[in-house]
């Protein structure tokens, strides 16, 4: 099953017009970051909720709240592998605004799903991760 949230990387990311270091690099992070949490929430499904976007350091995070699925569904291994790879699809892709991405968020993404509040799962993706 193909989850639309994975989109959000690939819109957000053709925002970006290339990097530098230092603080060109987290100047870009802010603006990639506030221009997102401007269209919180985003609804792709009536199981899966954008509610928040954050940074740790240099790894982008999604925050997703879930509706309609079984906490044993949503922490089993099938779901986590399935959403994984598609991810990684998305994310190891040739497209030039992900590569931008990838250099203003050198450490990654991470989604981190939530169920009644709860974290449920984090799914974290590097780009090292796209040459397994």
């Amino acid at each position: 099953m193909k989850y639309k949230k994975i989109s959000a990387l690939l819109v957000w990311s053709l925002a970006l017009f290339g990097c530098d270091s230092g603080s060109y690099k987290e100047k870009n992070q802010r603006i990639v970051i506030d221009s997102m949490k401007k269209q919180l929430p985003i609804v792709y499904d009536e199981n899966f909720t954008l509610v928040d976007v954050l940074k740790d350091n240099d790894q982008f995070i999604y925050k997703y709240e879930i509706k309609n699925i079984e906490e044993v569904e949503l922490t089993s291994p099938e779901f986590e592998q399935s959403s994984r790879t598609e991810i990684l699809e998305l994310y190891c892709s040739d497209n030039k605004g992900i590569a931008h991405f990838k250099e203003i968020f050198m450490d990654g993404i991470r989604y981190d799903y939530y169920l009644n509040n709860k974290k449920m799962l984090s799914i974290n993706v590097k780009s090292t991760d796209c040459s397994k």
